[in-house]
């Protein structure tokens, strides 16, 4: 898994936490021409998880998150600005929930360090700047996730203990709270036209449209 933060506000309300994660997949669609979002998982400082990409939270999706290492990781983000906050008690409980069942569903150990791409080794649980130039995901939150190897690795353990099968919340989309979801058709460049109410969707081919977004490939 890679860690990101979003940067921007650190005092957003609960209500304005689905109108940011729209604007970040508004953004990575009609700014970098992306065919969705590119985190698979977003996460509030509320403790809320969001999806991110489409494709199902418990398939192997690609995203567009982390040069070179798209194909290989799913990356969560943590909305708001942890180079000068740190991520509130709420977010870390959440996220690291996250990673113990995601990994899990893998195989992975969250304490793993010897997770292998190609000729670098990494850890199971790293930060964007692990795999490349950038402050990403802010010092305050980077330093926590050497906890959160040991926290994810423990929540694994306690599920196998339990004999639990893994039942994550279910994850609310941006538009559950507004009463939109994004369909919109596929541009021949691969962007998507607009955002539309399910209605209009719907009599607009969703199926078709979903599709597409299934099809969504990572960026390498």
């Amino acid at each position: 898994v890679v860690v990101h933060h979003t940067a921007g506000s650190n005092t957003y309300t609960k209500a304005e936490s689905a109108g940011l994660v729209r604007g970040y997949q508004s953004y990575h669609v009609k700014g970098h021409g992306w065919c969705d979002i590119g985190y698979n998982f977003l996460v509030d400082r509320f403790g809320r998880i969001w999806e991110g990409r489409y494709g199902g939270i418990d398939k192997n999706v690609g995203g567009a998150h982390t040069l070179g290492y798209n194909e290989y990781a799913f990356a969560m983000s943590a909305i708001g600005n942890f180079d000068i906050a740190k991520p509130s008690q709420a977010m870390v409980d959440a996220y690291g929930s996250l990673f113990a069942w995601k990994l899990g569903l893998n195989g992975v150990a969250a304490a793993s360090t010897k997770q292998k791409i190609g000729n670098k080794s990494f850890h199971a649980i790293n930060g964007q700047r692990d795999a490349g130039s950038t402050a990403c995901p802010g010092k305050q939150q980077y330093a926590q996730l050497a906890l959160e190897r040991d926290d994810s690795g423990q929540r694994t353990l306690d599920r196998v203990d339990a004999e639990v099968e893994p039942d994550p919340e279910p994850v609310p989309r941006p538009g559950d709270a507004s009463g939109q979801r994004r369909s919109g058709r596929d541009h021949p460049d691969g962007r998507y036209d607009e955002l539309r109410t399910p209605g209009r969707a719907v009599e607009e081919g969703l199926e078709e449209a979903l599709q597409h977004r299934a099809e969504c490939r990572p960026h390498r």
